[in-house]
């Protein structure tokens, strides 16, 4: 991966590309860099307004609410001495709330805590055309995790 571009280099290029006096070769010459980062600086000028996009945040989503973090601030406001167990305790509850609303065939549960080891099986297979193929075999059941 290119090393990034530094401050001063973008500056110089944003100069340049809103002065529209060169052409993208001789933006790349002037600053030292690639003609595809000028046509990139161009396109983020124009869609942010800054040379560089914005960040996109990673890892997972965030499972709290605003909602639910709203409500719970609140509950703190009244009960300042609670502690993390009467915590835990008081979102079980807002959950089996939230649950009632469901039947049991509405739920479906997944359990991902078991896994066999199964060395030197194949995951596909071939059979002439027109014939589904089959894979008959033993059931083996490795260690468990």
């Amino acid at each position: 991966m290119a090393p990034r571009l530094a401050s001063s280099q973008l500056v110089i290029i944003r100069d340049m590309i809103s002065s529209k006096s060169l052409t993208t070769s001789q933006m790349a010459e002037a600053a030292g860099c690639s003609k595809r980062s000028i046509i990139t600086i161009s396109a983020n000028l124009r869609m942010f307004g800054d040379v560089r996009a914005p960040l996109i945040p990673g890892g997972h989503p965030r499972v709290i609410t605003s909602v639910m973090l709203e409500a719970l601030c609140d509950h703190l406001l009244e009960k300042p001495e609670l502690y993390l167990d009467e915590m835990v305790e008081f979102l079980s509850d807002e959950f089996d709330v939230l649950l009632s609303d469901f039947r049991s065939y509405h739920l479906v549960y997944i359990n991902e805590s078991g896994c066999d080891k199964r060395a030197g099986f194949r995951r596909t297979g071939w059979s002439p055309r027109g014939v589904a193929p089959v894979q008959v075999s033993r059931f083996q059941r490795g260690q468990r995790y």
